[in-house]
C-alpha cells in the first residue's frame, strides 16, 4: 500500500463496506451518466460476453469447469467498448441465465441524486455469441423492445429468429472482447485471490471506472 494510506486491514475493510453499501457501483453509474450526457455512449449496439477468471481459493461464486475452478465476469459494453455493467457469478453458471440480469443492470446515476433511483439505459440491440443461443431468451428481449442478435448453433434446424442481414453486426463483437482484455490488465481482476466476494466485485467495479477514465 502507498505510505500515505492506512493499514491494509483498514483499506480492505473500507473496500468491503463501500462495495456492500453500493458506493463503488454508484461511482461506476455516475461515470456512465457523464458519458451519456456528453454523447459518448452508443446504445444502438450493446455487446455481451462472459470471461473466465481462475480462483486460487474457495469462496462464494466459485465453481468447477474444465479449465479449473473459478468465477465468471459477465460484461455488457456499448458499441465503443465502454463497460456498462458487470455481473460476477460462478464459472459453472450458464451464461444465458445471466444475460438478462446484466442488461437490466445497465443504469446511470447523476451526481446529487443520492436518494433517487438511477436511470435505466435500455439498449436497442444486444449482440452475443452462440453460447446465448436460446429462443426463449430472444423472445424475452423482444418483449422489452430489444433486438437480440445471436447466431444459431450449426446443429439447429428450426431458426425462427434468424436474419442474416442483422448478423452482419456480429462482426463487431470483438469490441466486448477488447473490453474484457482491458479488465484483465488489472491484476486483482485477472485472478481471483480473495475468498470474499465483495472484495473481488469491488475490484471489478474500480477497474470499470478506471477504464472509462483512461479510454473514454
Amino acid at each position: 500500500m502507498p505510505k500515505n494510506f492506512p493499514s491494509w486491514r483498514t483499506c480492505r475493510r473500507r473496500l468491503i463496506e463501500w462495495e456492500e453499501q453500493g458506493v463503488l457501483i454508484a461511482v461506476h453509474q455516475h461515470r456512465i451518466a457523464l458519458l451519456d450526457e456528453q454523447g459518448k455512449l452508443r446504445l444502438d449496439e450493446t455487446f455481451l460476453d462472459g470471461t473466465f477468471v481462475p480462483a486460487k481459493k474457495r469462496g462464494e461464486c466459485v465453481g468447477k469447469t474444465k479449465a479449473g475452478k473459478g468465477s465468471m465476469i459477465m460484461v455488457a459494453s456499448d458499441a465503443k467498448g465502454v463497460p456498462l455493467n458487470t455481473v460476477v457469478a460462478s464459472a459453472s453458471t450458464y451464461e444465458g441465465h445471466l444475460a438478462e440480469k446484466t442488461i437490466d443492470g445497465i443504469q446511470a446515476k447523476k451526481h446529487g441524486t443520492r436518494h433517487k433511483h438511477p436511470k435505466r439505459l435500455i439498449p436497442k440491440r444486444v449482440v452475443a455469441d452462440k453460447g446465448y443461443d436460446d429462443d426463449k431468451l430472444r423472445g424475452r428481449f423482444a418483449e422489452r423492445g430489444i433486438d437480440c442478435i445471436v447466431p444459431y448453433r450449426d446443429n439447429r434446424v428450426n431458426r425462427p429468429f434468424e436474419d442474416l442481414r442483422k448478423l452482419r453486426r456480429y462482426k463487431r463483437r470483438w469490441k466486448v472482447e477488447r473490453t474484457n482484455a482491458w479488465l484483465k490488465n488489472f491484476r486483482r481482476v485477472t485472478v481471483r485471490w480473495d475468498r470474499n466476494l465483495s472484495v473481488y466485485k469491488g475490484c471489478v467495479h474500480i477497474a470499470c471506472v478506471c477504464i472509462t477514465l483512461m479510454k473514454f
